[in-house]
């Protein structure tokens, strides 16, 4: 769905974050990206990515 800095810049410099469309939800996922590759830290469901990104679409 979107590829974003990192909401805290400050904090996470080098990171950025997917945001996904899982079963008409919104997952942001960080990441870092290097040289050998990309880092998936983690993921998780987020209400506020839901709203701005899906704006209220029914599944």
């Amino acid at each position: 769905m979107s590829d974003r800095h990192h909401v805290n810049e400050e904090r996470y410099p080098h990171q950025r974050q997917l945001i996904i469309e899982i079963e008409a939800y919104a997952f942001v996922v960080p990441y870092v990206e290097t040289e050998d590759g990309i880092f998936l830290k983690t993921f998780f469901p987020s209400r506020k990515a839901t709203r701005d990104y899906l704006k209220g679409e029914a599944p």
